[in-house]
């Protein structure tokens, strides 16, 4: 099939929706599709070779898409894959939500996926434009069960569209390689102390970063983080702030940019990777996804959104959000219970999640219907 991706987040942007795009667009690919991918200027073309990447919109709005339209018009498109949410760089979104309807007006009435990977947290006014680009759409992917829920409960009508796929972790599983575990378990613990790491955009409060902070600071363990803090960023300085404040300023590592490939090994050495998201772990967080497809003893958050899979003391450690003395307990508990440690893992590597059940997902859509003129409230 010819199929042109549609997002404005893809690299480099720096979000989740962007990993997931670009991995997306190399799936698809790989898969044998001809697939070019449409985003906002200033993204990265790769130079060797496909899939092809069309930095052609400036603004993510309708008369962009008419003026970049003769660039992927011709030949014929099968299928058009985009999106919500994603970075727009300017106030002008509405392509977002219009894009299905357009693309099958400009393009040759084409087959529309729509990838939600966030409704349930999204306000009401986004809740009703996305009503535009859902009943536009042939076939709707969710990223957990609580999204599609959420949808079919909004929209009725829309039920049978949807399916659930989970994300694909976007940091490949390591290689095994004993002697490389070792020599990096070295450089990351010189001291031999223990040592947990943190695996994501440390961008805001509910990514739960301070309360790791606070509960690393009852321990002697050393964290390791991916990334790096940006002075020009205030959460990061209030980050900063409390790192001073509960004097781990020696006791925490910044790894700066980490290559895909050696990140799985990063959250493999280590005791235990710590996600303690303020709102629970959802099966949509790659950063969570990657560390179980590499076997990390995992220590993340319950909440109501957790997938079945995620069970506590088998895949993973759970503690309560926000609770500082009980994430202390858990990482405690982790680092000197072997056996412990042991199952949690075991237990990570038995799940498995990939880019080829969402290529399916996304490519077997059913057949192409015209949206009604006035999607309902």
């Amino acid at each position: 099939m010819r199929i042109l991706v549609f997002n404005p987040s893809y690299p480099p942007v720096a979000c989740g929706v962007g990993d997931y795009t670009q991995g997306l667009a190399a799936a698809l690919t790989q898969a044998g599709h001809d697939v070019a991918v449409v985003t906002a200027t200033g993204a990265t073309m790769p130079a060797d070779g496909p899939p092809r990447v069309l930095p052609l919109l400036g603004n993510w709005d309708v008369s962009s898409f008419v003026r970049g339209w003769p660039r992927f018009a011709r030949p014929r498109v099968d299928l058009v894959v985009t999106g919500f949410p994603a970075v727009v760089r300017s106030s002008r979104s509405r392509l977002m939500y219009l894009l299905p309807a357009v693309a099958k007006a400009l393009l040759g009435w084409p087959r529309v996926t729509y990838i939600v990977h966030e409704f349930i947290r999204t306000g009401e006014l986004h809740r009703r434009l996305l009503a535009l680009a859902l009943f536009a759409a042939d076939r709707i992917v969710t990223v957990t069960e609580a999204e599609r829920d959420a949808i079919a409960a909004r929209y009725p009508a829309l039920a049978n569209r949807i399916v659930v796929q989970y994300n694909a972790p976007s940091i490949p599983v390591a290689a095994d390689d004993a002697t490389a575990d070792g020599d990096l378990r070295a450089v990351l613990a010189p001291l031999g102390r223990p040592v947990i790491a943190f695996f994501g955009f440390v961008w805001a409060p509910d990514k739960g970063f301070e309360e790791l902070l606070a509960a690393m600071a009852q321990t002697d363990a050393t964290l390791v983080v991916t990334g790096s803090l940006d002075p020009a960023n205030a959460y990061h300085n209030h980050v900063a702030a409390v790192i001073e404040r509960l004097g781990l300023a020696g006791r925490i590592r910044w790894l700066g940019f980490v290559p895909a490939e050696e990140v799985g090994r990063v959250l493999r050495v280590v005791d235990a990777v710590v996600l303690p998201f303020r709102r629970g772990a959802e099966g949509g967080y790659t950063s969570l996804l990657a560390a179980l497809v590499n076997g990390a003893a995992v220590i993340t958050t319950r909440g109501p959104q957790n997938p079945a899979w995620l069970r506590d003391f088998e895949s993973a450690v759970l503690v309560d959000p926000e609770d500082v003395d009980g994430l202390a307990r858990a990482l405690r508990r982790v680092l000197s219970d072997r056996h412990l440690a042991t199952r949690v893992r075991a237990g990570a590597r038995t799940l498995e999640f990939g880019w080829d059940e969402i290529v399916a997902a996304v490519t077997d859509v059913v057949p192409a219907r015209r949206a009604p003129r006035h999607p309902p409230e």
